[in-house]
């Protein structure tokens, strides 16, 4: 439609009548504010006196939702795009009105079915979390106790055998012993009990000094601001699952390493955490998943995708003999992204 630069129209075409249900008959002359619902007019013609000081081609009232209301009063969104033209001395604009309720319509079934999407990433999630701390109590509760009576066992026959089959036994229980530690570092990477017990700070201090000892490289944790405990259970572990799989990629890939900074701050609104090191770094432009990274582990898309599922931000910076350092804000103001 052509519109003057009072807002009346002066001219639309056959599309104009069928999207809106009038006649050019019974809308020329009217102001445009006739096609607006009621409750947009004030703001629309704003707008569009906008536009008379700065007649650009443009969209109208970008970033915002548009809506035009039909004759018989229904309503339906839409984008107006805005042209000046200047036949003669008359200053005049040409509107291109699109219907767009089918796109939204498919932007909203879009979001719902994303949002399902998201949803039950979240519901597996829980669930691996919940199978983890399962096996976990199996582990250490009936197989651990097992293996100690084993050890015992073997420790009360010693007294009554030969020196030869002492020393076997010997044996036997040093393999045991190993076979224990082993069994406790899979307890640990399962699901620490200091996370349930003790909370998340108490957790992540045990397996960072646990880190350093085990790949001699010095590591350390800071945790400032308000109180990290007491979090939601869901942002506990994804932190913790973060930090673990940074720290692994740490040993498996930065070499030359010989220091990594874990930095866990709160505020009132936001948890925000840096894992930085100091080993050879990687061009993050041309390796966004750097090479060898755990199949079925988290690397950094699934760390990524862990923080997107709870509302988080997730950013690595790193250059070729650099190190790098991995950036993480979570939001706390609300906790719409807790478990069900």
């Amino acid at each position: 439609m052509v519109v003057d630069h009072q807002g009346r129209m002066v001219l639309l075409n056959a599309q104009i009548e069928n999207q809106f249900g009038y006649s050019a008959a019974e809308l020329v002359g009217k102001p445009v504010e006739v096609l607006v619902p009621e409750r947009f007019r004030n703001a629309h013609v704003g707008l569009r006196q906008e536009f008379t000081t700065d007649r650009q081609v443009r969209p109208m009232g970008e970033a915002r939702e548009l809506y035009g209301v039909r004759k018989d009063g229904s309503e339906f969104p839409v984008e107006i795009g805005l042209k000046s033209i200047n036949p003669g001395t008359e200053k005049l604009v040409m509107a291109t009105i699109v219907d767009i309720s089918r796109r939204k319509l498919a932007q909203e079934r879009l979001d719902t079915a994303t949002a399902e999407r998201d949803d039950l990433r979240r519901r597996f999630l829980q669930a691996q979390e919940q199978e983890r701390l399962r096996l976990a109590h199996e582990l250490h509760d009936q197989t651990g106790q097992s293996l100690t009576g084993v050890m015992l066992e073997l420790k009360r026959c010693e007294d009554s055998v030969g020196e030869l089959e002492r020393a076997r036994l010997r044996l036997l229980r040093l393999q045991l012993d190993q076979v224990g530690q082993a069994l406790h570092h899979v307890v640990w990477e399962l699901r620490p009990p200091s996370i349930d017990e003790l909370g998340l700070q108490s957790a992540l201090s045990d397996y960072v000094a646990e880190w350093s000892d085990q790949f001699g490289i010095e590591a350390d944790l800071h945790c400032s601001g308000l109180e990290i405990d007491g979090i939601p259970e869901e942002v506990s572990t994804t932190v913790y699952r973060v930090v673990q799989e940074a720290l692994t990629n740490v040993a498996k890939h930065a070499r030359q390493a010989t220091s990594v900074s874990v930095v866990l701050e709160r505020t009132a609104h936001n948890l925000r955490l840096t894992v930085e090191d100091n080993g050879c770094g990687f061009d993050t432009d041309s390796t966004p998943e750097p090479k060898g990274s755990r199949n079925g582990g988290l690397g950094l898309a699934g760390m990524h995708e862990r923080l997107t599922l709870i509302g988080g931000e997730f950013v690595i910076e790193s250059t070729i003999g650099g190190g790098a350092t991995i950036f993480a804000r979570i939001p706390l103001a609300s906790e719409t992204h807790a478990a069900a």
